[in-house]
């Protein structure tokens, strides 16, 4: 309504840039691109659009550790992205997380993305050696490497 009073546009406007943009049911799918500018430059660029499909993004807070005296602790972030690596907030996909190698999960080794993420923490065993941690969900799987000096 404000649209229509303040910017003077009529109603058969407001229908057609709404079908358009908004409710186009069973029509294409619209693209949105979002360039931010500083400087007359593109530094970032963010596209939405609708999701075909899952990747999982696995960070571990560090890839090589060292143990001393006491274990050392490493944090592992995981999110579920689309094709834009936009993050799928709604995406309850179940995560098998298992570990080859001198670390062990501290945690249970199921559990499920929780707004599109999800993570656990991994603890050194003692030993030294080359650790596999790997992730997957029914739509994808990664496999992370860190070293335990």
């Amino acid at each position: 309504f404000r649209c229509l009073v303040l910017h003077r546009v009529s109603i058969s406007k407001m229908v057609d840039l709404y079908t358009r943009y908004v409710g186009d049911w069973g029509g294409n799918s619209t693209v949105y691109r979002f360039d931010a500018i500083k400087d007359g430059k593109v530094v970032k660029s963010v596209t939405k659009a609708p999701s075909n499909g899952l990747s999982l993004e696995v960070k571990p807070s560090a890839t090589e550790i060292s143990e001393g005296n006491s274990y050392e602790v490493v944090a592992l972030r995981i999110r579920a992205l689309d094709e834009n690596g936009n993050v799928l907030p709604y995406a309850q996909e179940p995560l098998k997380i298992s570990v080859r190698g001198p670390l062990e999960i501290i945690g249970p080794s199921l559990s499920a993305l929780r707004g599109g993420m999800g993570g656990t923490y991994l603890k050194t065993t003692g030993e030294k050696g080359t650790a596999t941690v790997t992730v997957s969900c029914p739509q994808s799987t990664v496999k992370v490497n860190i070293d335990v000096k």
